[in-house]
């Protein structure tokens, strides 16, 4: 996470990262601990259409447009 550079992304601290997020950027964790392990679940919510997660391709008529990132 950090400052967005076109549709690259690049990293910083993450307290850096959260202050420049858009405040429609919604994020939920959750941690579970079970016997064995425990595991962290992380998801993101409301990402704007431009930047942040998502990229510009070229459709097949050659017309550029936004799509979620892979």
């Amino acid at each position: 996470m950090g400052a967005a550079t076109g549709a690259e992304v690049a990293l910083t601290d993450s307290l850096t990262a959260l202050a420049t997020m858009p405040r429609q950027i919604k994020v939920s964790v959750r941690m579970e601990y079970f016997s064995g392990g425990s595991s962290i679940d992380v998801r993101v919510y409301n990402l704007p259409e431009r930047g942040w997660g998502y990229v510009q391709e070229t459709d097949r008529w050659g017309e550029p447009r936004w799509v979620p990132g892979r």
